[in-house]
């Protein structure tokens, strides 16, 4: 703690010290003291008292409690009923299970009786609803735990105080907690020798962004844009805090991928009929990694058993399904051969002479085009065995993997292709024929991650405004000078509209609806006018659900475009 925080610390103490002191004399029978300021305006100081708050814990005689508040906690949100809003410093004790802040208000905007609201942090805090009776609450979607403790901006406490017919000059203020809490730990996961970057949890149910808080009924939450993806900053594998709303996750389903310097691990989950988060409650979550699939070493080609695992920069061998043979290296002008390659359990450590292919990303979501060792991208066959190859991608170069649980793969070729990967002999064990076929025989992937690359993140992630990004399409929300709106049908359909109120301008994206999570797919539908006349009217668009983080959602086809939207 610096020397200039500690002094006004001190100072702010003693100030709180006169005040409670003041506030007190008419208790030992002195005089009252009278408030000498406006009529219609005072300032109030209010007294938090110790509770069951915060999720980090200190020391006490006997073992931990939870504290009230941290040093890191400077502001908290202040409000009289649904109107007046401050922000008010926080002043907390020494052993931090107290805490002090004041605040002016005008009375005179408001009609008796005085309820005040309170939220902590401040930055947990957006708007509030009088309609709703509800204060809008953000759970954040990304999260940096402390070592025994959740990430102090995900502790999200508030209070309700007593009705006043008058206006007072102190308010007692009991918090409780408005989030609940998880303390998530892995079981058999084998890292090897890689370090993990980051957790994310995908539900089924919203679980953390951006919900309302009905402030006079306890922790009633209802959805304001709630986000299905909790992405977790850290390097441990137990033991890892993290805060969400109080929903019930009976029977639903949660991806959990843990991402590596070398890879990442990917496991599906379902939480137990019954199940539910809790406000102010530890839920303590274990996943079993068992049976996943170590992390290939920088030298090896792993058996790929889910082609999520699959990114681009990957370099790939596609082997017959018993991983005896492979397609082999380039020896005459246009021909490939078949090598046979050694495995060892499900690891492929000596590739022989096959041909590794690197995986670039293709033309639509969900498609790959393989570039071959020397450069070239594999295309349509002219005649006999020859092959005809290329330097650039087009439509034609995309193949679509599906693969087993068991690592059966079945490829398929895009439209126009044939016969393009192929033995010089006989029967084409490895060869795709006619349009939009599979290969002839089924086969096994083995991957390399690029540069021990962990699965890549969509390109879509580096754009951040709402809006469309079409390449010559592009149209972006400018903040203070653009309006959006979004609409429900009564089919659960959002429209999305982005409004340039000068020129009269639209982009309207439809199509997503609220239940969808990361990964499903969808069809955008995008009408783009100007004035009465219709630039773009109907065109679609095929994309996944990128990414959720609060209220923004990520729309993207696999090759950097898409839209961003809010829910």
């Amino acid at each position: 703690m610096n020397k200039s925080f500690a002094t006004f610390r001190h100072t702010a103490s003693l100030l709180v010290a006169a005040l409670l002191l003041l506030a007190s004399c008419h208790n030992e029978g002195t005089e009252e003291m009278k408030y000498s300021g406006p009529a219609t305006g005072r300032t109030v100081l209010f007294e938090a008292s110790q509770a069951d708050t915060k999720a980090a814990f200190g020391q006490g005689e006997g073992g931990v409690y939870p504290t009230f508040w941290t040093e890191n906690d400077t502001y908290v949100k202040l409000a009289l009923g649904y109107s007046s809003v401050k922000e008010a410093s926080v002043i907390a004790s020494e052993d931090f299970r107290h805490a002090s802040f004041a605040a002016d208000f005008d009375f005179a905007a408001d009609a008796a009786p005085y309820v005040f609201y309170a939220v902590s942090p401040a930055s947990a805090a957006k708007t509030l609803s009088e309609s709703r009776k509800a204060w809008s609450i953000s759970i954040p979607a990304v999260q940096t735990p402390l070592d025994s403790s959740v990430d102090e901006a995900a502790m999200i406490i508030a209070a309700s105080s007593s009705e006043y017919d008058s206006a007072p000059e102190k308010v007692n203020m009991h918090f409780s907690h408005l989030t609940a809490y998880g303390r998530l730990s892995f079981e058999n996961l084998e890292l090897g020798g890689a370090t993990v970057s980051k957790i994310e949890i995908t539900a089924t149910a919203p679980f953390v962004g951006d919900w309302y808080w009905n402030c006079s009924s306890g922790h009633e939450f209802t959805d304001n844009g709630a986000s299905s993806t909790l992405t977790i900053n850290t390097s441990k594998t137990s033991d890892i805090w993290f805060a969400c709303a109080p929903v019930d996750m009976s029977g639903q389903i949660a991806v959990v991928t843990v991402y590596t310097d070398q890879g990442s691990f990917v496991k599906e989950i379902e939480f137990p009929a019954g199940r539910r988060f809790t406000s102010g409650r530890i839920a303590v979550i274990k996943v079993d990694m068992n049976g996943i699939e170590p992390l290939s070493g920088s030298d090896s080609f792993v058996l790929v058993k889910d082609a999520s695992q699959l990114c681009a920069g990957d370099q790939i061998i596609i082997a017959n399904k018993s991983g005896n043979y492979a397609m082999g290296e380039q020896y005459s002008d246009k021909y490939r051969q078949r090598v046979q390659v050694k495995t060892e359990s499900e690891t492929m450590t000596d590739i022989g002479s096959a041909t590794v292919f690197t995986l670039v990303a293709g033309v639509e979501g969900g498609t790959w085009a393989l570039q071959a060792e020397n450069g070239k991208y594999l295309s349509t066959r002219s005649s006999g065995n020859n092959l005809t190859e290329k330097d650039g991608i087009d439509s034609f170069s995309s193949w679509t993997f599906d693969i087993t649980s068991t690592g059966e793969a079945t490829i398929t070729a895009g439209s126009g292709l044939s016969n393009i990967i192929r033995e010089n002999s006989g029967s084409p064990r490895f060869s795709a024929y006619g349009t939009g076929s599979n290969l002839k025989d089924p086969v096994t992937v083995y991957r390399k991650g690029s540069s021990g690359a962990p699965a890549a993140e969509d390109p879509m992630e580096s754009n951040f405004g709402y809006g469309i990004y079409q390449g010559n399409n592009t149209r972006i929300y400018v903040p203070g000078t653009d309006q959006y709106c979004r609409q429900y049908s009564d089919s659960g359909v959002l429209t999305f509209t982005i409004l340039e109120p000068e020129s009269k301008e639209q982009v309207e994206i439809t199509g997503y609806r609220n239940t969808l999570v990361k990964g499903d797919k969808l069809t955008i539908t995008v009408n783009w006018r100007k004035g009465r006349s219709s630039v773009l009217s109907g065109t679609t668009y095929s994309v996944k659900v990128v990414k959720e983080e609060g209220p923004r959602v990520w729309l993207g086809d696999g090759s950097g475009k898409g839209f961003i939207i809010k829910k």
